[in-house]
């Protein structure tokens, strides 16, 4: 498992455990992509931990609607030496 991996999958786990949401990995040639869904209705969650979380990545964002759904994405590249 290369770090990016290893960094992507940790972060999947905490966000999971945070949210209760099922949170999508996926590799490509810019790194190791994490996906949560969420929603306007996330009341129970604490955007801080969450924020802390995707922290760890090297890019994230969030893609929302006008129908209040939406999801948070992070990016997790290999580092260079």
């Amino acid at each position: 498992m290369t770090d990016a991996s290893r960094r992507a999958w940790e972060a999947a786990s905490r966000l999971a455990a945070l949210t209760g949401a099922e949170v999508r990995v996926s590799e490509d040639a810019e790194g190791v992509r994490i996906r949560l869904p969420v929603n306007s209705n996330d009341s129970d969650v604490d955007p801080l931990e969450v924020l802390a979380v995707l922290g760890t990545s090297d890019r994230y964002g969030h893609r929302g609607s006008s129908n209040g759904h939406g999801h948070l994405w992070a990016v997790y590249y290999e580092k260079r030496s």
